[in-house]
């Protein structure tokens, strides 16, 4: 069998790019075809590793940076006619390659891929959830004219999806959310973190993972740190990653006199030995699709506490079992539970055994045995 996946880029880490290299390297271990279409690559190697036998190509039109900084006419009419480009280099090249499916990943080419008559099975999968722009629009304070167009992107998309062969979401929260479809599937993201058997001693460390951006509000995060840190003076936070808030952040910290017990950390390719070692992993964003950071945080036995924000944290953690679960924006809440799984060494230890099963649930051979059965289905 021969796929292709299409995707913004590969070389910064991410979550869509992070699951597209598992599932790519997974099938290319079962003998598939497999090829990986990008727009921005930029001539950088992948961030991820891939299997030797997968072709990457980059079609080499940088749509982000051809698109940034524009007035929206300029926008609109740059946005068409690298559509336009992006159209006819992707129809010549799936034409060559003769793939038996093609799975986008909701980026430009979502709005044409299915037009394109190559012979294959049209996949779209969404890493985000129905609502998310309209939570973007209130977070960031967007104005009239830029709310209208959420919303008539919105509608747009509900009427693209239909147009594909199979519509995958990623949690069974966000398909209530999208119109009644005969072609909607739910398969969730996956992980290749597990348990190494070897028993870690555990630090008194809560720790955040994610971009430093008000999608992941880990200013939030340090205000319910305030609330706490004095009951448990033994106890640390650590959140690691980049991003524009990170100035914020910072302030923030040195503000509520946080600097001896919040630290800001850069992203690192050693974060499984983090979730291994630290005792509590927390997530306050605003909105999700299905954060890898709850999947792999809970394979590798980390009780999680996060905000019960659209989509991903009421599909992954069972309340009060491997974690708790906090209604949004409820600091206070958040920093009572959160005080007591610091306080307990025996519910966390609970936790962590409830956490490891239920994460098979979310193991590759489990997740992809989902992908097989939808590429069997539409074959046949």
């Amino acid at each position: 069998m021969k796929i292709v996946y299409c995707l913004l880029e590969m070389n910064t880490p991410g979550g869509i790019g992070r699951v597209a290299s598992l599932k790519a390297n997974y099938l290319a271990k079962l003998g598939w075809d497999v090829y990986i279409i990008t727009t921005d690559q930029n001539g950088l190697p992948p961030y991820y590793y891939l299997d030797s036998n997968i072709k990457l190509i980059d079609l080499g039109l940088n749509i982000q940076e051809s698109l940034a900084n524009c007035s929206y006419w300029k926008w609109y009419f740059r946005r068409k006619k690298i559509f336009q480009q992006h159209f006819l280099k992707l129809s010549s090249l799936l034409d060559e390659i003769k793939p038996d499916f093609v799975v986008s990943t909701f980026s430009s080419e979502a709005n044409f891929l299915y037009k394109i008559k190559d012979g294959s099975k049209k996949i779209l999968e969404c890493h985000f959830n129905h609502d998310y722009q309209y939570i973007m629009a209130k977070v960031y304070e967007y104005g009239r004219l830029k709310s209208i167009l959420v919303k008539m992107k919105t509608m747009n998309d509900e009427r693209l999806v239909k147009k594909y062969d199979a519509f995958v979401c990623l949690t069974h929260e966000d398909k209530q959310l999208w119109p009644r479809l005969s072609n909607i599937y739910v398969i969730p993201n996956m992980t290749s973190f597990s348990d190494t058997g070897q028993k870690i001693q555990r630090e008194n460390v809560v720790l955040a993972v994610g971009h430093f951006n008000r999608q992941k509000s880990f200013d939030k995060l340090i205000r319910i740190w305030r609330l706490i840190c004095s009951k448990h003076p033994q106890w640390s936070l650590h959140i690691y990653g980049a991003g524009e808030d990170e100035a914020v952040y910072r302030k923030l910290i040195n503000k509520l006199d946080l600097n001896h017990s919040v630290l800001l950390h850069k992203p690192t390719d050693k974060i499984q030995e983090l979730y291994t070692t630290s005792s509590i992993l927390c997530m306050t964003s605003t909105y999700e699709g299905l954060p890898m950071v709850l999947l792999e945080a809970m394979a590798c036995g980390l009780p999680c506490i996060a905000y019960t924000c659209k989509c991903g944290p009421k599909d992954v953690i069972a309340d009060n079992v491997t974690g708790f679960l906090i209604p949004e924006d409820d600091e206070r809440g958040f920093a009572e539970k959160l005080s007591i799984l610091m306080g307990d060494v025996d519910l966390r230890k609970r936790m962590v055994e409830a956490s490891y099963a239920r994460s098979v649930c979310y193991s590759q051979d489990a997740v992809m045995a989902q992908w097989l059965k939808l590429f069997n289905s539409l074959v046949k």
